[in-house]
């Protein structure tokens, strides 16, 4: 085996132009059908653009796939992929439609503006034709002016852009991971030995983690992963801990090569590099994702290596810090920085219940609420979806708060607050004389300020029932059996518990005919339903 690098070296490969680079910003409108703006107007063409989107350390993009990630990547990877350029553009340009891209540059701390201008094309992909204009240190260049892109122009391209980074920065210094066919082969190619020591120390660091191997003789280093002296690659298995066994590497595990693969990348790269990394999490459970960002963070700390990356892990975002990063939410034709809120959820495209979790949660008063209110639901949703509409695999569930409790319920410091528990939640209050529906208002404002509070966000919502609680849905003959009206009041007058009463409702009542007869109880659950749905992305 050969000999490897302990794991306090570090071994740092120096370009001629190893200069400190900073991506400060982009502007785009028009790159790949995606720009960073906001809103448009009545007729869909006009849109209002934004300002540059501004950059930290460490950045990291959520969205649905095709929702412009890889398009913000490779923006950046064009600064040393130059035939990229020519695949950036909208081919085909609504009236008045621009193709503009900026990046602003810091190289040890000077600023530097890299303008494309493409000129609309005409004649289908056949005609890629870009403006490019560099200002360094407050000189405009002209690049290129308006060309074709073929096969020639790539080369004078190529010439143009090492003549500029050697002015700043060697164009080398940016560098891509992703699962698209990268050029992690180029980095293999040019440091194939020092990638290999990092791949085997990276391994053998993070071995513990790894189940089914173990480390051969802690005096040895606690190495658990090696090659021979023919090259092979070896492993100290947990079942055989007194040997090296061989295994190709393409038979070991998908995770381990995965995270082997991206630290020793990093590893190889020059410092103050910057680096794109396309789904680090591919193939990795999440002990291993969380092992690997904070791995990412600590080699791109050492190296000053600014990272972009693009993700749907959870993991991941959860381990941003925010001081030193940015979170961004690529939305197909804007891209916004967000903070850690629900938002991050919904860019990603996670629900509660794929973390085991409900996707929402009803407040109800009581246990009888539910039972009420389950029945109520099915009654409606058989009454008003189609014959394929399964409401038994909608995801939610009912908690309880307890009549006088609600007083303890709110955003404020000392109170509950709902939404702290599950962002998606529905309310359902007794109305118990205190509120009028005619004019829609309140006597408590214990219950103005929930009511108020999860009417104002888009996957909450409070009702208040019409009569004095739920039980004044129930049809006269079988409500005057267990209550009575004393005082404008409806009062238990049975030996039956509620929870009792609820339950024979569900035998003796018929909920569908209940429903017609009581406009505002089916305008309420239908309401209820929709929310529900929502929450578990149902459209309807």
């Amino acid at each position: 085996m050969s000999e490897h690098v302990q794991k306090d070296e570090v071994c740092t490969v120096v370009t001629s132009k190893n200069k400190s680079v900073f991506i400060e910003s982009i502007y785009f409108t028009n790159i790949r059908g995606s720009d960073n703006c906001h809103g448009q107007d009545e007729a869909g063409y006009e849109r209002s653009y934004g300002d540059f989107i501004e950059f930290r350390k460490v950045n990291i993009l959520i969205g649905e796939n095709g929702s412009g990630k890889s398009t913000i990547l490779d923006i950046i990877n064009a600064l040393s992929q130059p035939d990229l350029l020519a695949s950036l553009p909208k081919d085909n340009l609504k009236k008045n439609e621009k193709i503009k891209l900026n990046i602003n540059l810091l190289i040890d701390d000077n600023k530097h503006e890299l303008r494309y201008r493409y000129s609309p094309v005409f004649g289908g992909l056949k005609k890629k034709e870009f403006q490019l204009y560099f200002n360094i240190n407050g000189s405009d260049f002209n690049g290129l002016g308006y060309t074709l892109f073929d096969s020639y122009r790539k080369r004078r391209l190529t010439t143009i852009y090492r003549s500029l980074f050697q002015k700043g920065v060697n164009h080398a210094n940016i560098f891509s991971f992703n699962n698209r066919g990268n050029n992690l082969e180029t980095v293999i190619e040019d440091y194939q030995t020092n990638f290999d020591e990092y791949f085997l120390l990276e391994l053998n660091n993070a071995y513990r983690h790894f189940h089914g191997v173990t480390s051969f003789r802690e005096m040895d280093g606690n190495k658990c992963f090696g090659r021979d002296q023919n090259g092979y690659f070896s492993q100290v298995l947990l079942s055989d801990p007194v040997m090296f066994n061989r295994v190709a590497e393409k038979y070991m595990p998908s995770g381990w090569r995965q995270y082997g693969e991206i630290t020793s990348f990093l590893q190889c790269l020059p410092s103050n590099s910057i680096c794109t990394i396309d789904e680090p999490e591919v193939h990795l459970h999440p002990n291993l994702q969380r092992l690997l960002i904070l791995r990412i963070k600590a080699i791109a700390q050492a190296k000053n290596i600014q990272l972009f990356i693009g993700t749907h892990s959870p993991v991941i975002i959860n381990n941003l810090d925010y001081e030193n990063g940015k979170l961004f939410h690529a939305r197909i034709n804007s891209i916004d920085e967000v903070k850690p809120s629900k938002a991050i959820l919904d860019g990603l495209g996670y629900k509660l219940s794929d973390y085991l979790q409900t996707d929402g949660v009803v407040w109800v008063e009581g246990p009888s609420d539910k039972i009420y209110l389950l029945e109520w639901l099915r009654a409606y949703a058989k009454a008003n979806r189609d014959e394929s509409y399964n409401f038994e695999l909608l995801n939610f569930e009912f908690l309880f708060y307890g009549g006088s409790t609600l007083s303890h319920f709110g955003k404020d410091e000392e109170l509950i607050d709902f939404l702290s528990i599950n962002q998606n939640s529905a309310v359902i209050m007794d109305n118990d004389n205190d509120y009028d529906h005619n004019k829609e208002v309140f006597i408590q404002d214990n219950k103005k300020r929930v009511f108020d509070e999860y009417n104002s966000h888009p996957n909450s919502a409070c009702w208040v029932t019409h009569e004095y609680t739920i039980e004044s849905y129930l049809p006269d003959s079988f409500r005057e059996r267990f209550f009575e009206v004393k005082n404008n009041r409806l009062l238990k007058d049975s030996g039956y518990s509620k929870t009792k009463i609820a339950s024979l409702s569900k035998e003796e009542v018929d909920s569908e005919m209940l429903l017609k007869n009581r406009t505002e109880l089916n305008t309420f659950l239908g309401e209820l339903l929709s929310l529900i749905e929502k929450w578990n992305g149902v459209e309807v």
